[in-house]
């Protein structure tokens, strides 16, 4: 599992983020088909990634900025989603999907209203949280102790 389908299956499994969404979160963009529907969703995407060098040459921690969009018709539930994910992953140290160790720290935040619908009045509100998540990778580590 890549890190960022463990962030999804830890976000959907929180019972405040699932009462919201559901499970309509999605990599990068949402189906056109949730989007025309209206229904309020999560997008995400890894904006960076960077890699720390250990002694034996191999980065054995990764850390990426990962930034997530809490999607809604309506400017209130955005901001709901958006405290529900935050109050979900913001601080969060621990083992997460096979990681053994993931530490997650909110970076920055921000709101804005964005029209996806072309040929609508119809507006989509956007709140986008970027996430520093700083993780071992368990197939770098299996590949570097020679397992």
């Amino acid at each position: 599992m890549t890190i960022g389908g463990a962030l999804r299956t830890k976000l959907i499994s929180t019972a405040a983020v699932s009462a919201l969404i559901d499970n309509r979160m999605f990599h990068m963009q949402a189906p056109q088909a949730i989007v025309s529907s209206g229904q309020d969703h999560i997008t995400f995407q890894i904006i960076s990634s960077t890699g720390r060098p250990a002694l034996t040459g191999v980065a054995k921690l990764t850390t990426d900025r990962i930034q997530i969009d809490c999607m809604s018709r309506s400017g209130t539930r955005a901001l709901q989603i958006r405290d529900a994910v935050r109050g979900a992953i913001d601080g969060f140290d621990g083992p997460l999907s096979g990681f053994v160790r993931v530490v997650i720290q909110r970076e920055d935040s921000g709101d804005m209203p964005v029209d996806i619908t072309p040929g609508t009045e119809t507006a989509w509100n956007r709140t986008s949280m970027d996430f520093m998540v700083s993780y071992n990778d368990p197939a770098v580590l299996l590949t570097s102790t020679g397992a």
